[in-house]
């Protein structure tokens, strides 16, 4: 009812609408979430035989690291991706601004281009089909501790919580996030909070450093593998 295509986008979503109301089709959706946001949507379409086929999956491999692989006593704090507003970017340069960049927190941006100037580093990540673990690796080799994932909405898949697990950070999102929520529960790799205040009051509490603790903890003696899925060649080669 928001479109800027007015009337076209009327009719486009008449059509998709009866593409997916014939007899003979079957969703294939990336998450159990985005299955979810599509039903409550109030189309009455059908959904029985559908198929979850995740963008990606994770898999802990066990294996004994360099204990020393955190560095020094700084927590980083990361964020990765789109600097955009939808993405959580407001919350992020919200919450650094608040802290000393001499103190322990040290906050990070990942991303293609520079964001507004703050009170972070930026660190220049691309990722491409040559170098498809771009974030990943620049996680690891930073030593990321905590990323910050936190959307206005409730993401369908998200691929960057994929890669801050992947890249060894404990992620703390929001319980509005969709999948995100759903795979930080699913790989034990983070916390759920239910508004802005809590979100401040994990950063300035125990909580935290708890949450140091364990994921360096984790880093030590464990890493995620990441494989990638054909997407829908998977269901059309059955």
């Amino acid at each position: 009812m928001t479109c800027i295509y007015g009337e076209d986008r009327i009719d486009h979503t008449t059509r998709i609408l009866e593409l997916l109301s014939q007899d003979n089709v079957i969703a294939v959706f990336p998450s159990n979430v985005s299955r979810e946001v599509v039903a409550k949507a109030g189309h009455k379409l059908d959904f029985d035989n559908s198929i979850i086929l995740p963008h990606i999956t994770l898999e802990e491999v066990y294996a004994e690291r360099n204990p020393s692989f955190h560095g020094s006593d700084d927590i980083t704090v990361a964020f990765i991706g789109t600097p955009a507003h939808l993405k959580g970017w407001d919350v992020f340069w919200d919450l650094a601004k608040r802290y000393d960049p001499e103190g322990t927190l040290k906050f990070l941006v990942f991303s293609t281009k520079p964001p507004v100037p703050g009170n972070y580093r930026w660190v220049p990540v691309h990722t491409t089909a040559e170098a498809p673990r771009a974030m990943i690796d620049a996680l690891e080799s930073h030593n990321v501790d905590i990323v910050i994932i936190w959307p206005g909405w409730a993401e369908t898949f998200s691929l960057t919580t994929c890669e801050a697990i992947a890249g060894g950070a404990y992620i703390v999102t929001n319980s509005w996030s969709g999948n995100v929520a759903q795979l930080v529960k699913m790989h034990s790799r983070g916390t759920v909070l239910n508004s802005h205040s809590e979100l401040l009051d994990f950063l300035s509490s125990d909580s935290l450093l708890d949450a140091v603790e364990f994921i360096r903890t984790m880093r030590s003696k464990s890493r995620i593998i990441i494989e990638n899925s054909m997407l829908t060649y998977e269901v059309v080669g059955k």
